[in-house]
């Protein structure tokens, strides 16, 4: 299967020069195979895409609110028709020159044939390569996280923040910052699943290619860069909610036993707030208190509606 053309997703939420500055990495090095940049907008206020270059190739999409990472790319690749890859990038990344061609030429070789989904390596503001990659979770790792377990011993969590990201290798998932997938894959598959507002909507994705019988490959030799954090950063409360609620989804939706879905709801909702609140406490943080009461305030009202509701999102 060849890989000639590709088309870039960018879903933005009041990322202001971050923006811009991914923009620009792209104009730098744009080049023949692209057919299209999309821009999906989340109801910024920021005014971030009022003042965007009108690039021929650039298109933007405003919405009137803002409906989530998933949902927005999914409105992002309807956009797209021409391209056998999608690239999904965040706002706060950015590629260096190569970085497209090396994984469009990898993608085009036989021993890709069939690989749908392709990782990068993502170099962080202080030069480190960052943890991107993951495990699909299970109700072990879930549980170890909400306990703080999976930071004292990582091998317990579905981060995989044990191995150094070096060597080019087969994994489970790569970070949805610069998601590179065949649109063939990412169309028949549906999509993103959009009640993921945001987090676990990538590995609920990469979980569903894996199952498809296809594989994922992260490229340690090609590099992009990335922040981290992003917009999310000023929110950290509601980032808090939104990461914990996925996981509650994420469970009911692909766990199978009849213990470990309550298992994992319980410790999510009932044990992770205390033991970050004791973190939180003792590491003197008022800000980590304000923002940890904020996310589980939301989490509380939101699971008790969605009990109400019969669990349904």
């Amino acid at each position: 299967m060849s890989a000639s053309s590709i088309a870039v997703v960018i879903v933005n939420w009041n990322s202001g020069a971050q923006l811009l500055a991914c923009l620009q990495s792209l104009s730098n090095l744009f080049y023949a195979p692209f057919s299209k940049v999309v821009i999906v907008d989340n109801a910024s206020t920021d005014d971030s895409v009022v003042s965007l270059p009108r690039f021929p190739w650039l298109k933007v999409v405003l919405l009137d609110k803002n409906v989530g990472f998933g949902a927005a790319c999914n409105i992002g690749a309807t956009e797209i028709s021409d391209s056998e890859i999608i690239l999904f990038l965040n706002p706060d990344a950015a590629v260096f020159p190569g970085t497209i061609e090396s994984v469009m030429s990898f993608l085009a070789t036989d021993a890709a044939r069939d690989v749908a989904v392709c990782g990068i390596q993502l170099v962080e503001d202080d030069g480190k390569v960052a943890r991107s990659c993951a495990r699909f979770p299970t109700p072990v790792a879930f549980i170890a996280a909400g306990c703080g377990l999976a930071q004292l011993f990582p091998r317990l969590g579905y981060q995989m923040l044990e191995w150094d990201h070096l060597e080019t290798r087969e994994v489970d998932h790569v970070i949805g910052a610069a998601y590179f997938i065949r649109s063939a894959v990412f169309r028949k598959l549906g999509g993103f699943d959009s009640r993921f507002f945001m987090y676990f909507e990538d590995v609920d994705l990469s979980r569903r290619v894996r199952a498809a019988g296809w594989r994922t490959i992260y490229l340690a030799s090609v590099r992009a860069f990335h922040a981290g954090g992003g917009t999310s950063k000023a929110i950290k409360g509601r980032r808090l909610f939104y990461s914990a609620r996925s996981r509650v989804l994420y469970s009911v939706k692909h766990f199978r036993s009849f213990p470990d879905i309550p298992l994992v709801i319980f410790v999510t909702i009932f044990v992770e707030p205390f033991a970050r609140l004791g973190r939180a406490v003792g590491l003197l943080s008022l800000d980590a208190l304000r923002e940890t009461t904020e996310g589980y305030r939301l989490l509380w009202a939101w699971f008790f509606r969605w009990l109400i509701r019969g669990f349904k999102t």
